[in-house]
């Protein structure tokens, strides 16, 4: 949801390039001073989803994601709809990285 009044103008009057970023949760190895991360870049166009059947249907699979009751999914869909600004980025490249730590323990965080 865009909570900034001046990214919801921005995205309303042009497609734009994004960057996002998404990182798992990071461990701190105190021996070595160092964290363990994971971390995603992802670049691409990011624009305001106006259609209302795609914007429910992404609503839906995004609340099932979190919570199997379809009925309590519904019933906060509803309760937050007038209020939710949905905003498609269409993924044109990802790159990620991890510390080395990780990659040689093949741990999964």
């Amino acid at each position: 949801m865009i909570r900034s009044l001046k990214k919801y103008i921005v995205l309303l009057k042009n497609t734009i390039d994004v960057i996002t970023l998404g990182c798992s949760k990071n461990l701190v190895d105190s021996e070595k001073l160092t964290t363990l991360f994971r971390s995603v870049v992802v670049f691409g166009k990011a624009e305001i989803m106006e259609n209302e059947e795609k914007i429910n249907s992404a609503m839906l699979s995004f609340g099932l994601k979190y919570n199997n009751d379809i009925n309590a999914v519904k019933k906060e869909i509803e309760r937050e709809r007038s209020g939710l600004c949905c905003v498609e980025i269409t993924i044109e490249h990802i790159t990620g990285k991890q510390a080395i730590e990780l990659v040689k323990s093949k741990t999964i965080l």
